[in-house]
């Protein structure tokens, strides 16, 4: 069983003087399926909570899981051991309580919606099965959708097809938000509209979020916290940040020396490798904490040899290397 720190399962808005509401528990989580004639591992002694005003996410690579796991938290499919609670209530595959459905979201991959109607007759559907104090317009600008609501939803692109989707689950104003992937079909720029809509929900509502996924960047913007899962084993977890700054605090400089062969003294560096880019320059790397310092020391020693240094780049880690060291 993983390691994990202690301040896990603690409300990282410490600055906030009411008490957390615990939304959702796991605990002792297993599931298997047969594969032909073998039994594979889905899931082994998962455990996590989520409190109110706080997103946690899943995070790993395709196979590890994550959909898996939200399918059993969400009561789509139950696990073969374990315990699951959402609003102290316990559910089983097929959620049936009244007050645990009417506060919770879900989007899942592959959603499919009548592809014949518009898009705003999707969202007054919506409305009138839920009464929500949420401004419509704000939700569907801050989306960027207005311009798709007469447009039918066979003729969406599948960026816009997602958020379409995320909006009609906004919409009812979920306490608990649960996301499969959300920014798998979109453009960066996309992202950070959607990363940005999450984000004020969560301030706005005082719930919670529970997101699934494979891109480090979305976790490590957006989550409070993450559980990293290989194969089914949880083989972290914490605030993103700490987790990068614990396990990989090396940053990784690579540069563009102007010569032929590798300068001694560059040699003496920590971490550093080389390989010829052409016949006139090597693509130079090095693995360091101190940025600064090295960038210096590498500086003083090229000019000192009148040899010339270019296309600098500074790649800081991420939890993909995290995911990569922990795995091992």
């Amino acid at each position: 069983m993983a390691n994990f720190p202690p301040d896990f399962l603690k409300n990282p808005n410490t600055s906030k003087p009411q008490t957390p509401e615990l939304l959702l528990g796991a605990e002792g989580i297993y599931k298997t399926y047969r594969s032909g004639h073998q039994t594979v591992n889905a899931l082994s002694d998962i455990n996590l909570k989520l409190s109110s005003n706080e997103i946690l996410g899943i995070f790993g690579p395709e196979g590890s899981g994550k959909s898996t796991l939200i399918h059993i938290l969400e009561g789509i499919c139950s696990a073969d051991k374990g315990r699951t609670q959402i609003y102290g209530d316990i559910p089983s595959a097929g959620i049936s309580s009244h007050r645990v459905k009417s506060r919770l979201g879900v989007t899942i991959q592959n959603t499919t919606l009548p592809p014949l109607l518009k898009v705003n007759e999707l969202l007054e559907f919506k409305c009138a099965l839920h009464s929500s104090d949420l401004s419509r317009q704000k939700l569907l600008s801050s989306l960027q959708i207005t311009e798709c609501l007469h447009t039918q939803y066979c003729d969406l692109s599948e960026s816009e097809r997602q958020r379409v989707i995320l909006a009609m689950t906004l919409l009812s104003n979920p306490k608990l938000l649960f996301l499969d992937e959300p920014s798998r079909a979109h453009q960066e720029e996309i992202r950070q509209v959607l990363w940005n809509t999450l984000e004020q929900h969560k301030t706005q509502s005082g719930g919670a979020i529970l997101l699934a996924t494979n891109n480090a960047q979305e976790a490590a913007q957006l989550c409070d916290k993450v559980l990293l899962l290989d194969k089914g084993r949880a083989i972290g977890a914490g605030n993103p940040q700490t987790l990068i700054a614990t396990h990989c605090p090396q940053t990784l400089l690579q540069f563009r020396l102007h010569a032929s062969v590798i300068i001694p003294k560059l040699q003496e560096i920590p971490h550093l490798q080389w390989h010829k880019n052409d016949a006139e320059t090597l693509l130079v790397q090095v693995q360091c904490e101190d940025v600064d310092n090295t960038i210096y020391s590498i500086m003083h020693t090229a000019v000192s040899h009148n040899v010339r240094v270019s296309g600098i780049k500074v790649i800081p880690k991420t939890l993909d290397d995290v995911h990569e060291k922990l795995r091992q």
